[in-house]
């Protein structure tokens, strides 16, 4: 199945448990994502690993 590339998947908590296992879910899939988690949880780690390890597009924003 082909993604649109202009479309991005939202990600909430996605800096552990469940919201990471799912942003790395849908990266293999080829979703561009828009990641969303707390502030100090080292998300933007996450947004680099994603981001070469699937070749697609991360944002994040760490938000309380």
């Amino acid at each position: 199945m082909e993604t649109d590339k202009s479309c991005f998947s939202l990600v909430t908590g996605s800096s552990t448990g469940i919201g990471r296992a799912v942003a790395r879910e849908l990266a293999s899939r080829g979703h561009n994502l828009i990641l969303a988690a707390l502030p100090g949880q080292d998300l933007p780690a996450l947004c680099s690993e994603i981001k070469s390890k699937f070749g697609t597009e991360v944002l994040y924003f760490e938000v309380d």
